[in-house]
């Protein structure tokens, strides 16, 4: 039996549900075992029993094929339950929010899921700056719901501590964060912070590689190709089976970018037409699109450097558009994007190129400027608390030692940094099935 809260301490709590999992296993696999323990769980007042309730739940639903009776008991706990007992034990409240989002996604309901995990986000993680699994499972159930609207409050909060002892993360957890969290952003249109979401990811320390990496790689790239006009450069403390498999793995994506960069509409087209079966696996066709039309908007960009007076149809041949209507499109969509300035004459079919009117000299500006100013000081200041706390740790000074041995006496190094080997890609969580990115 289950005591209130307030009668038993929830150190002895928490060992005597340790004790009783496999009696609570046991008890879900006896005919009518899951009927029986999710009668007792609703018996039970949640904010009261809420580890109780935690256990026979994740016990009940790893016994069964679990439904909607036990989706609606979960959705309960997670909504319901108390923040200091779930806060006490965050595996195994993530394990249960797991099994939400599993049997949501089997459902094809994976939008009635958003609100609990919403909920065990901010219970578990309470005012704290932790990022939880549950982060991960809310941006996936977002974007199979196409909804990416209901994960920004949670993506836009600052937070940024993995403690595993506080949150029960896993490295695929964090993976996984990022990388759903860098697709919400491509939904929002946000790129910048979509490629910083999935460059943490491909820098995150490893030894071997994995299908989340991956995906994110390519993801990754086609933004550098989208924002900057090239697949930027892994940076130096990428690990070395990262940067590998990203060349054995991303040879249609090389292979755009020696397009992009070749400044030919009929090479892009060409190269596109070539790997398309590729992108569409990838479910990275809407982004390739993407990419093709900032090709056309980067060469009308390069006529403004020498040009100010161009017609329609020269614009159009220098681009690779197919016809003066067409070049007229392009250069009207970007004037409304703020992307070039430019007067047309539509009657002589004459564009005349502008200068930015922006002079930065507006209170908007400053007041911009210094909310950069302070989150960098901000980071500044995490970032020195971070290698302080680092200094002090024995397992860190440790490993410390053991390189400077290792290098002095001979031996190269710790073993496993240099030469590591490329293991088994691991894959990743389904991805939002028909979920077209340009059309977010």
């Amino acid at each position: 039996s289950f005591r209130p809260l307030g009668e038993k301490p929830l150190s002895d709590m928490a060992k005597l549900l340790k004790n009783s999992e496999t009696a609570l296993l046991h008890a879900a696999s006896a005919p009518n075992g899951t009927a029986t323990l999710l009668s007792l769980a609703a018996s039970l007042e949640i904010s009261a029993h809420t580890l109780g309730i935690v256990s026979m739940l994740n016990a009940a639903a790893a016994k069964s094929d679990a439904g909607l009776d036990m989706a609606t008991a979960i959705s309960a706990v997670l909504q319901l339950g108390d923040s200091e007992q779930l806060q006490f034990a965050p595996a195994q409240t993530a394990t249960l929010a797991g099994h939400l989002r599993d049997i949501m996604v089997e459902l094809q309901q994976p939008r009635l899921a958003i609100a609990p995990l919403q909920a065990a986000v901010c219970k578990v993680a309470g005012a704290r700056p932790l990022i939880t699994p549950m982060h991960a499972m809310l941006f996936q159930c977002c974007l199979l719901a196409n909804n990416p609207a209901a994960a920004v409050p949670v993506l836009e909060r600052d937070a940024h501590d993995v403690d595993p002892a506080l949150t029960g993360m896993t490295i695929r957890d964090f993976l996984l964060w990022r990388y759903y969290g860098g697709l919400i952003n491509i939904a929002r249109k946000r790129y910048a912070e979509a490629a910083e979401m999935l460059l943490a990811a491909l820098t995150a320390p490893s030894m071997v590689t994995n299908a989340i990496v991956v995906a994110a790689w390519k993801k990754w790239a086609l933004l550098g190709l989208l924002r900057e006009g090239a697949v930027p450069q892994l940076p130096k403390w990428t690990s070395p089976a990262v940067s590998r498999t990203a060349k054995q793995e991303g040879g249609a994506y090389q292979d755009l970018a020696t397009a992009y960069a070749g400044k030919s509409a009929t090479v892009m087209s060409e190269t596109v037409a070539k790997h398309r079966a590729v992108f569409a696996e990838d479910e990275n066709l809407g982004l390739v699109k993407l990419v093709v039309e900032a090709q056309t908007k980067r060469n009308v960009l390069r006529l403004t450097q020498t040009y100010i007076t161009l017609s329609l149809a020269d614009i159009a041949s220098n681009v690779g558009l197919p016809t003066a209507e067409a070049a007229e499109l392009a250069i009207l969509r970007m004037v409304d994007a703020g992307e070039v300035f430019a007067e047309m004459d539509g009657s002589k079919g004459m564009v005349r190129f502008l200068e930015d009117p922006q002079q930065f000299r507006s209170a908007a500006t400053v007041a911009r400027l210094d909310a950069h100013i302070a989150a960098a000081t901000a980071l500044g200041e995490r970032v020195a608390a971070t290698c302080a706390e680092v200094s002090k740790s024995k397992k860190y000074l440790g490993r410390l030692y053991h390189r400077t041995d290792l290098q002095r006496y001979g031996g190269g190094g710790v073993p496993g940094e240099e030469d590591d080997e490329i293991g088994p890609l691991m894959p990743p969580e389904p991805s939002p099935p028909g979920f077209m990115l340009y059309q977010a």
